[in-house]
């Protein structure tokens, strides 16, 4: 989505996710062109995705890719403690998703960070783990990506022979072609095959990388990729030719405000003229190259500049001169050392304050987590236990119903048995008495009595009684 579609977007967009989305976009596509308004716009999204509705829930998306971005621009313009500090929260946030685009970029950005400081060993670490990452989820892209990442690391450490191995691997990916990360792998070989002394492959492959640079409009790495080829024919001898490699990229670093690469390119514009035995103009260039690598505190430049300028005194015979900034050039050199050592220390602190977080939050988590269950677990068993009294509670109801019919039955029965007893005798009284009775009256008179008297009770034996007795 290119830039102007996503400024169109941001004008019209009243959904505050989709807003932080294009903000992070849109400062991420501007992050070569404009890096100031990039900042711009990436601390508005993330200030964006912490506020508002997003305040007890924070949008992570919107954070991941703030911090993507603040990251990246902190490494570009050599903020690297900066650079790793951002680089690994936006890292620790992504670990708890699957693998997407924002976590291939960041460890990308990390991998760099480390080879820039000449931490090879924790760049290459990075980079292996996205290029198995990019393996695992079949993204042909950023297998290649990380396998230029890996031959830039043998690059740095002059081992350009297993550079080329995996640059040229990295670049044989379809779909890659049109990408910077392409572009970054052909400036690779060329300087690969630089150091190789295979002049010819330098050429082809720096001017395919100059070329796809200006297609895609970065003026930084244009002018990386000018330089390049400039050291190509500067190597040939072809010093001319260098020297107008090096002025085309002089007036590119107008737009493209990066010091350390300007002051580097006035360096070897002042060695060419150093080839060229035009020691005036050389020692006119390299001052100047010298106050700016002072005034920014450039190392790396200054000891560039030194060393020029004590061979360019030796070669006038200034032994003295020449002597004095060789010395210097040691000098900085010592303190190079020292200043990257407390640069390593200071990004190891960050690392280690950053990983304490992370499980300070992890823990936490985990404790929460852990009340939580306990919470989930106490309401399970109460509700069991209400469900157990419920169930006690019917069963004691049934019981006592099952008790009450039980001594009730057992009532009746005892009754009836008590009944039949009773009954047993009564009939065998009045057969008795039957028997007696008509000993002592005929008959008929006999079987009016008893049958006067077959509901036995005591009012009727009673009778009886009485009645025999009158007779």
């Amino acid at each position: 989505m290119g830039i102007s579609h996503l400024e169109a977007q941001l004008t019209t967009v009243t959904d505050a996710s989709q807003r932080i989305d294009l903000l992070n976009s849109l400062g991420w596509q501007l992050r070569y062109h404009n890096p100031e308004r990039a900042i711009a716009l990436t601390r508005e999204a993330q200030t964006l995705a912490i506020q508002g509705e997003f305040a007890e829930a924070p949008y992570h998306k919107g954070i991941i890719q703030s911090l993507r971005n603040l990251s990246h621009l902190h490494y570009r313009t050599g903020n690297y403690v900066e650079a790793i500090h951002t680089a690994l929260r936006a890292l620790n946030l992504t670990e708890k998703h699957p693998p997407t685009e924002d976590k291939f970029t960041i460890l990308d950005i990390i991998s760099n960070i480390y080879f820039e400081l000449g931490d090879y060993d924790t760049g290459l670490e990075h980079a292996l783990r996205g290029l198995e990452l990019a393996r695992e989820q079949q993204l042909p892209q950023w297998e290649a990506a990380f396998l230029g990442d890996v031959g830039y690391v043998y690059l740095q450490l002059e081992e350009p022979e297993k550079a080329l191995s995996h640059l040229l691997n990295a670049a044989t990916f379809e779909g890659y072609a049109e990408s910077k990360f392409y572009a970054d792998d052909l400036e690779s070989i060329s300087q690969a095959y630089r150091l190789l002394g295979n002049y010819d492959a330098a050429l082809d492959y720096g001017t395919r990388s100059l070329s796809l640079y200006q297609s895609l409009g970065i003026k930084q790495d244009e002018m990386s990729a000018l330089v390049t080829l400039g050291k190509v024919y500067h190597a040939q001898g072809a010093y001319e030719k260098a020297l107008t490699h090096f002025e085309a990229a002089l007036y590119l670093s107008q737009d493209a405000k990066d010091t350390p690469l300007l002051i580097h390119i006035l360096n070897w514009k002042a060695d060419i003229y150093y080839k060229l035995d035009r020691l005036v103009e050389s020692l006119t260039i390299v001052h100047g190259a010298l106050n700016m690598a002072l005034n920014h505190g450039l190392k790396p430049e200054q000891m560039h500049s030194y060393q020029l300028l004590s061979n360019i005194y030796k070669q006038q015979r200034n032994y003295q001169a020449a002597l004095t900034y060789y010395e210097k050039y040691y000098e900085t050199q010592q303190a190079m050392a020292t200043e990257q050592t407390n640069k390593r220390l200071n990004v190891l602190e960050v690392v280690h304050e950053v990983e304490r977080t992370r499980q300070e939050a992890s823990l936490y988590q985990l404790r929460n987590e852990a009340l939580q269950q306990e919470i989930a677990e106490r309401k399970t068993v109460e509700a069991a236990l209400r469900q157990v009294n419920m169930t006690l509670e019917t069963r004691t109801k049934t019981l006592e119903a099952i008790n009450w019919i039980t001594q009730t039955a057992a009532a009746s029965l005892d009754l009836k048995t008590m009944l039949a007893d009773v009954t047993r005798e009564i009939t065998t009284l009045l057969d008795v008495t039957s028997t007696a009775i008509g000993m002592l009256v005929d008959d008929d008179t006999a079987l009016e009595i008893v049958a006067e008297y077959t509901t036995p009770n005591d009012a009727n034996l009673s009778a009886v009684g009485i009645k025999c007795a009158l007779r």
